[in-house]
């Protein structure tokens, strides 16, 4: 079973980066992979777990959607998987994403030498958002800014992170 979620997950990580987009249908196939999954090892009560954990993930990413952070793919993508997990294992895999983009997001700044553009941009949004009390989108011009490369392709630190997960470091 985990070499299907592998196999999908790399499918995802090719489309992410050819196209910036993640296929519906791909999101559908993780999903029933995972339903599947989960009734395998838990029957009904994994299917409701599933489910739930899904809805759960899917509300709490949707602010990062809204403010343009992450992409609706990366979204349904990531609470797709997260619905395979149990509570401490899914959590432990979720601050994996996060710090594996993380890294991978100072990286490409020092790389691109754009780091003190990078965090002056940051904390300009922020004192936006406190000035003015209402969310906004993090880049005003979605399309320079990923000219520009300042985007992280979300789909492969959730492949480093389930790579980790799997091999036992966390």
């Amino acid at each position: 079973m985990y070499g299907v979620f592998f196999v999908l997950l790399c499918v995802a990580c090719i489309q992410d980066v050819r196209t910036g987009k993640i296929s519906n249908l791909l999101v559908v196939a993780m999903v029933l992979t995972g339903v599947f999954y989960r009734f395998y090892t838990g029957a009904v009560w994994g299917i409701v777990c599933y489910v739930l954990t899904f809805a759960g993930y899917l509300a709490l990413l949707y602010g990062l959607y809204r403010i343009g952070v992450l992409g609706a793919g990366d979204v349904k993508l990531l609470a797709a998987l997260e619905g395979c997990f149990g509570v401490q294992s899914g959590i432990s895999f979720f601050l994996g994403v996060w710090v594996i983009a993380a890294v991978m997001a100072f990286g490409k700044m020092l790389i691109q030498g754009d780091l003190m553009e990078r965090v002056e941009y940051f904390f300009s949004y922020v004192l936006d958002v406190v000035t003015l009390r209402k969310w906004q989108f993090y880049y005003e011009d979605r399309q320079d800014a990923f000219r520009k490369g300042r985007f992280i392709h979300m789909t492969l630190p959730m492949l480093l992170s389930l790579i980790l997960y799997w091999g036992g470091w966390y």
